[in-house]
């Protein structure tokens, strides 16, 4: 999967699909994808200073009209939603 598809996965998704994958994630939480995907997670995409995020600044067609600016606080926003949906609650 790319970097873009990551980002538009995690904005058209709804508060549906959140629940959906918590009840996912609590049943299948001891799969070796799920520690896989969470990890990937953490390494690239937890902040936008990282790999995955700086592979979305450099796709043309992510919202050219925008500033630099603009656009990583829309990562930003992304990156917190995509952390939020691989954490558990306690």
């Amino acid at each position: 999967m790319h970097a873009y598809d990551v980002y538009l996965i995690t904005t058209l998704a709804n508060i549906n699909d959140y629940r959906q994958g918590q009840k996912f994630l609590s049943r299948h939480g001891d799969s070796e994808v799920i520690h896989r995907v969470t990890s990937i997670i953490n390494r690239k995409f937890s902040s936008v200073e990282q790999d995955g995020w700086t592979h979305v600044l450099q796709t043309s067609a992510f919202y050219p009209k925008l500033n630099i600016q603009q656009k990583r606080e829309r990562l930003d926003e992304a990156g917190h939603r995509l952390v939020r949906w691989f954490t558990l609650p306690s």
